[in-house]
């Protein structure tokens, strides 16, 4: 007959058509898919481009995908490919996924200890490790036949300019890519032992420390088939880490922060005095303005001015009393008005304090105002594990929050600039990136302070996040706040 259609015509006969059978069968809400990082080039990227429009044209659903090396959560070098699955179209962004740097897990950490303080785990009794003698079982050291071929294999490759050849490890190192060629002679990880002694294969207990399982993993299977299901796993750290980023948006949990954060006062628009939630959105825009926009024809500050029932003209001024407290601005001689109120100078504080979370807040607070709602959000009481004032950017911090913060610190550091590479003077905002001075995971305090931002094009922050050029301060950058600009108007 005809050839066949769909997925079952590109894919038949392959595991990843079983996959998209289940998925087509199940339906589930997401999905979390790992392989190697060559799936993404294999058949000069054609499997991959048959996986990923199976996924998304065929079965429907919004995929991410994203390459991280397993060295970031246990002390190996495995680079993966995740692919992300969502049925409905969610705010996932895989740049919230808190990666922790590598350099923190070495092989000490997995190796057996020989100095009286390895654990005994009743399931693996003496099968790896001899507790009475404090040593590795002695059939994991190499014999000398076996460690005489692998250095001649290695030398013989080396005359030839090869690098193939057995990969030597000591407890500070991190390991080569487990793999399921591991149980024929463990050349790619092996154990020193002294110079008196032949190196030693990693047990079958390392190699599921290796990959991230506990110790309260059983290994019901022989050393042979334990070596390749565990060179066949997940790193375990790593899938967890994505797949407590993807919990949220397939449970209530996004919704609870959403609506708890957003729900507006019911007196933002009864008073004629500020309050302190206009404050809020209030130095919210000032941030993501540039001083010399800071008037009543500005559209984003009439906007304002419509949501918060005032006038356009006094959240100028509003806007200008924020500038007499920002160093930024009186430093270079300009001072505003001057007659910031002891609240103004609250938020002020309060912002500096958490950046994260007012951020949040205001541009919740901001949406719900547009949509018109006067009343709170009910919401169903939300997982107690879930730390609804955590707004760090942990695994548990809702997606949609993190777009939010993207957006507010990229509009500051731009607005702080006047839309301009600090370096070239390029002011096409396609090409500029918003950069960090001390990097994101290095200071969670100033994540979305601006004067923790630079305004670069895209090659200088490429070049600064390499280290090819200085930190600002032995480069003497000049920021446009300090250069001649127009002064605002607050009518």
């Amino acid at each position: 007959m005809g050839k066949a259609h769909g997925f079952a015509c590109e894919t038949q006969g392959t595991l990843f058509f079983d996959v998209a059978r289940i998925i087509a069968e199940k339906r589930p809400r997401a999905f979390l898919l790992e392989n190697v990082k060559n799936l993404t080039s294999h058949d000069k990227g054609r499997t991959f481009a048959v996986i990923k429009r199976t996924l998304s044209e065929e079965l429907g659903y919004h995929i991410h995908t994203r390459v991280i090396d397993g060295a970031h959560f246990v002390p190996q070098h495995r680079e993966r490919i995740l692919i992300v699955g969502f049925r409905e179209s969610v705010a996932f962004d895989f740049d919230a996924l808190p990666i922790p740097p590598k350099g923190q897990h070495t092989l000490k950490e997995i190796l057996h200890r020989t100095d009286g303080t390895e654990p005994h785990l009743p399931w693996d009794e003496d099968r790896f490790f001899d507790h009475t003698h404090n040593k590795v079982q002695d059939k994991y050291t190499l014999t000398d036949n076996l460690w005489r071929y692998l250095q001649n294999y290695a030398e013989k490759h080396r005359t030839k300019g090869n690098g193939f050849g057995f990969g030597l490890v000591t407890p500070g190192n991190v390991a080569r890519t487990l793999s399921t060629r591991y149980y024929k002679d463990g050349s790619e990880i092996l154990v020193y032992q002294g110079e008196n002694k032949n190196p030693r294969r990693l047990t079958p207990r390392e190699c599921a420390r290796l990959m991230g399982f506990p110790d309260t993993f059983r290994i019901p299977v022989s050393d042979t088939r334990a070596y390749q299901l565990f060179a066949d796993a997940a790193v375990v750290p790593m899938i967890e880490s994505a797949a407590k980023l993807m919990a949220p948006l397939i449970t209530n949990e996004g919704a609870v922060v959403s609506a708890q954060l957003a729900a507006p006062p019911k007196n933002i628009m009864s008073s004629n005095r500020w309050t302190s939630e206009q404050l809020k959105l209030a130095f919210n825009l000032y941030c993501q303005l540039p001083f010399g926009k800071l008037h009543s024809r500005n559209a984003e500050i009439i906007e304002l001015a419509t949501l918060i029932g005032r006038t356009p003209s006094a959240v100028a001024m509003k806007l200008v009393n924020f500038a007499s407290l920002d160093p930024a601005i009186t430093s270079t001689g300009r001072s505003g008005l001057g007659n910031a109120s002891s609240l103004d100078r609250e938020v002020w504080d309060e912002f500096h304090a958490d950046w994260e979370r007012l951020a949040v807040e205001c541009a919740l607070l901001n949406q719900q105002l547009l949509e018109g709602r006067a009343e709170p959000v009910s919401a169903p009481e939300s997982d107690e594990t879930f730390d609804l004032n955590d707004y760090s950017g942990e695994t548990r911090q809702v997606l949609t929050e993190q777009r939010i913060k993207q957006n507010f610190f990229r509009r500051a550091v731009l607005a702080s600039y006047r839309g301009r590479c600090c370096m070239s003077g390029l002011s096409d905002a396609r090409l500029l990136i918003a950069s960090h001075i001390v990097p994101w995971s290095k200071d969670k305090a100033n994540r979305l302070n601006p004067s923790n931002g630079l305004c670069l094009s895209a090659i200088h922050d490429r070049a600064f996040d390499k280290g090819l050029i200085s930190r600002p301060c032995k480069i003497h950058l000049t920021p446009p706040a300090a250069r001649p600009s127009e002064s605002p108007a607050a009518g």
